[in-house]
């Protein structure tokens, strides 16, 4: 029977759970979430709780530990929640449980969140080498702005292979996290390849997005020694 199975607050037992609410959170990041499943019947039984799907959701956004599991009688499991965003949008589904031998749906609880999309911001859009001896490492820092709530990740894309025969450059780090309302530093190291003023795109990925990347230029004038 349904009224024997409650979802309470992992801070407040005697608090039953309405929701499980993630709030706002960042594209392609993991959050976690947990609820507390009370069994207050005379008998254990076992269960496994999913994810609606009503095709608005992935399955493979969602993860629930234990899925599946037996809770003995009058004693309590805590469930964990994992949900990596892989879209841009609200979120709006139910987690329901099953119960072995008894039916399906047998209660639920309702996943709300909205996920949101953002951009790491850099100030500069050219990065000016200046005058550099050919196959001689330069190098220069490009700041990344996060000024958003909320985590932000970026990606270097690889070098075109057609624009190596001008000159070569490396990005440390490639990829990384920034911290809310905060900055990290990039370090670009260029070596020119043949004689003259170059001009290279430098893109930077924001949240493995191609429809959000961001070239900064890379120039420099090459000479020789």
């Amino acid at each position: 029977d349904s009224t024997y199975l409650q979802f309470v607050d992992p801070n407040d037992p005697n608090r039953s759970k309405p929701e499980i609410n993630f709030g706002k959170v960042s594209y392609d990041f993991d959050y976690k979430e947990k609820i507390i499943l009370k069994n207050t019947s005379e008998v254990a039984f076992t269960f496994t709780l999913k994810i609606q799907n009503d095709g608005k959701v992935s399955q493979s956004e969602f993860r629930i530990s234990p899925q599946t599991d037996t809770i003995q009688e009058k004693c309590e499991k805590e469930i964990e929640i994992s949900f990596v965003p892989k879209s841009i949008k609200k979120y709006e589904t139910v987690m329901t449980i099953d119960i072995e031998g008894v039916g399906n749906d047998m209660l639920s609880v309702p996943i709300g969140l909205n996920a949101r999309f953002l951009l790491c911001k850099s100030p500069q859009l050219k990065i000016v080498f200046g005058e550099a001896f050919l196959n001689y490492p330069e190098t220069r820092i490009v700041t990344l702005k996060n000024n958003s709530d909320l985590k932000a990740k970026f990606h270097v894309l690889p070098q075109s292979e057609e624009s190596k025969i001008l000159a070569r450059y490396t990005v440390s780090p490639e990829t990384d996290v920034i911290a809310e309302r905060d900055s990290k530093e990039v370090q670009v190291t260029l070596v020119t390849i043949k004689r003259g003023e170059i001009t290279l795109p430098l893109h930077i990925n924001i949240l493995e997005q191609t429809t959000a990347s961001r070239t900064v230029d890379t120039a420099g004038s090459a000479t020789t020694p």
